[in-house]
């Protein structure tokens, strides 16, 4: 079941793409009830303390937080009433969500096809994304003790976005238990090094309510 609900992540992680976001303002959401519609402009804006980003190597590297209630909108689609949402919710309530986005403003097609001489090292650049990359994320608490990433997923661009996106999850209760943490990559795909994002939970919180 999990495998499902990480398609419907990876489907939403893949918007917002083109750079474009909605005209509409969101200012000190956190505590206000917002539409299913106002709930995903929101999350589209710029506005909030949800992505952090950093430039290495000449890749830009976003990590968002991903609320429950977006992804329980996503997975229980437009339209869905109250009860359809909160059974949605119920699927990421163990888990606290995050999307790494690895992309090139540069780039003419796939990223990782990127400076590579054989479909070999293609193929290695694949296979380290699907299956080892996870190793190299990790949350550091405020002692620098590591969270390691519960969940992983790696969604495959096939020359349609000049951007790669990995959905990473951890412990709900570990990470609860953090007043700020550390989101680590150790960047062995494009070899820029350790990678950190400081998040509080001040930043988790300051997100709207969803109102069916």
């Amino acid at each position: 079941m999990k495998a499902r609900y990480i398609f419907l992540l990876l489907l939403f992680a893949s918007c917002k793409w083109n750079g474009q976001h909605p005209g509409r303002a969101f200012t000190d959401v956190s505590g206000k009830t917002l539409s299913p519609a106002d709930y995903s402009r929101w999350f589209e804006s710029d506005e909030s303390t949800q992505q952090h980003l950093q430039q290495a190597g000449g890749k830009s590297y976003e990590v968002t937080f991903l609320p429950a209630d977006l992804l329980a909108l996503h997975e229980a689609g437009p339209g869905a009433d109250e009860n359809a949402i909160r059974e949605a919710k119920t699927h990421y309530e163990d888990l606290v969500y995050f999307r790494l986005r690895i992309k090139d403003p540069d780039a003419g097609g796939e990223i990782l096809k990127e400076n590579i001489s054989s479909p070999q090292d293609y193929q290695q650049r694949v296979t380290y994304c699907a299956f080892g990359m996870q190793r190299d994320i990790s949350l550091l608490d405020e002692q620098n003790d590591t969270i390691p990433c519960a969940l992983f997923n790696f969604e495959r661009a096939y020359d349609v976005t000049p951007f790669v996106n990995f959905v990473c999850a951890f412990d709900r209760k570990e990470v609860g238990q953090c007043r700020f943490f550390t989101f680590v990559f150790n960047d062995r795909l494009f070899h820029n090094g350790f990678l950190k994002f400081s998040f509080t939970q001040e930043d988790l919180r300051n997100t709207p309510k969803l109102k069916p």
